[in-house]
């Protein structure tokens, strides 16, 4: 069976997205620090807040949905955390997570910093699709866009919610 274009993307899509789920899911330091930024709060952090703050203390603050999965959080460093929503959370509305969160807290300044960092494979594989059904691109590209925007707007909500319950 001879190799093709499509064959060899599927291929790559495959690879990243298991390299992908096995980063997020460890938590690998150097993934939660690298990648396109698609989402950034600062803020100053709350006078309430007690110091140091652990990865349960900052887990107090989410909101439990019967909607979305539920969010988790693991610490990287010591003024460092990652933030994600977990695997295999059954819920009513699923969703491939188009970002993954690095929250840095500046004990000195008293500064909070949300970065939400691009996932690759479920871009990577709209584009495929797009490529695959390209004689329907005009009406797969609004769908296609549709379904990352939705989860992106879903999870930038999550995420300003935790923000807002540390940041003043």
């Amino acid at each position: 069976m001879d190799l093709y274009f499509p064959h060899i993307l599927m291929i790559i899509w495959f690879f990243i997205s298991i390299l992908e789920t096995i980063f997020i899911y460890r938590s690998v330091k150097w993934y939660y620090n690298s990648g396109f930024t698609i989402y950034t709060a600062i803020g100053n952090i709350s006078p309430t807040i007690q110091f140091p703050i652990d990865d349960n203390y900052i887990k107090s603050f989410f909101t439990v949905s019967n909607y979305y999965p539920d969010l988790t959080v693991y610490k990287l460093a010591d003024s460092q955390f990652a933030l994600r929503e977990k695997f295999f959370s059954i819920k009513i509305f699923n969703y491939l997570p188009i970002m993954r969160g690095t929250i840095n807290i500046d004990y000195n300044q008293k500064t909070i910093t949300f970065i939400g960092l691009l996932n690759f494979s479920p871009v990577l594989f709209f584009i495929i699709l797009l490529y695959f059904l390209a004689v329907f691109a005009v009406i797969i590209l609004p769908i296609a866009l549709l379904f990352l925007y939705i989860p992106y707007r879903i999870q930038c909500k999550r995420f300003s919610e935790v923000f807002n319950k540390i940041a003043v």
